[in-house]
């Protein structure tokens, strides 16, 4: 895999856990919430858009 590509997936996996850890005391029960219904699947579909384009997989 090209490293820019991966470094971009590794972003995007451990960004739910940065976003924990800068995110105000009061909205900490709301980041799980909006990650298990919004953001784990844009995540999931840029992942999988930069591996086929990685791969040329069409």
């Amino acid at each position: 895999m090209r490293p820019h590509i991966a470094f971009t997936v590794l972003l995007l996996n451990i960004w739910p856990f940065t976003v924990v850890l800068i995110a105000p005391q009061q909205t900490l029960m709301l980041i799980p919430l909006l990650w298990i219904l919004v953001a784990a699947g844009a995540s999931f579909y840029l992942q999988m858009m930069l591996v086929r384009k990685t791969f040329a997989l069409e």
